[in-house]
């Protein structure tokens, strides 16, 4: 999900970033918080176990609760970059060098996320009503099929119809590395420096040669 949105950012934006943030830095921040609440939810199901006491047990759900939630915080984050996407690229189409497939691929990443965001609402809401006889969600299996397992068949289905290999074609189509945009920026920046001090030197040449020509004398070569 997030290596999706980051790739078609770098493959379709010229500056290659958003926000003034490149590509591969969202990446690398993404992946870290889908981590981090990868962990949290590890940690509430760890104490959930079904030999743990009733009281240990809800401790977990609540954790567990809190990681998903982070979770879909994150989706909402992600969706606010894709909008930010959208209206990048209808500027660039309007210009006419914007390039094709843009608009299928981010409708085929709203549908996936979609279709998570349902199943991390049907997480909370089941988690939320506890664990009693009540709790039709915890006690009939439908709803687990038609609220978790159908929406994750169609968001599996959605990149099997438009996978981004087919699109994604190019030099620009391999997201760089994080450390490898840092070594290529560094690498700028030296060529740079050296560019500045020729061009400085090359000037304090022709200010030498223009002074002695001022004094009437022949200019040393």
């Amino acid at each position: 999900m997030t290596y999706g949105l980051t790739r078609i950012i770098h493959f379709f934006l010229l500056v290659h970033s958003i926000f003034s943030i490149p590509a591969a830095v969202l990446s690398f921040a993404f992946v870290s918080l889908d981590f981090i609440s990868f962990i949290i939810q590890l940690v509430g199901g760890s104490y959930a176990g079904p030999t743990a006491p009733v009281e240990e047990q809800m401790k977990g759900v609540y954790i567990y609760m809190g990681g998903i939630g982070l979770q879909q915080f994150f989706i909402f984050m992600f969706l606010g970059l894709a909008v930010k996407f959208h209206l990048m690229m209808v500027r660039l189409e309007r210009v006419g060098v914007a390039k094709r497939g843009w608009k299928r691929l981010l409708w085929t990443l709203s549908l996936f996320l979609l279709c998570r965001t349902i199943c991390i609402f049907f997480r909370l809401v089941e988690f939320s009503a506890g664990q009693t006889s009540s709790n039709h969600l915890q006690f009939h299996d439908y709803y687990f099929y038609i609220l978790e397992a159908v929406p994750m068949f169609f968001a599996i289905l959605c990149y099997n119809l438009t996978h981004p290999g087919n699109i994604l074609i190019g030099p620009e189509a391999e997201l760089p590395g994080l450390w490898g945009m840092f070594k290529e920026k560094l690498c700028r920046g030296r060529r740079r420096r050296k560019r500045k001090i020729l061009v400085d030197e090359d000037s304090q040449e022709l200010i030498g040669k223009y002074a002695v020509m001022g004094d009437g004398k022949e200019p040393v070569r």
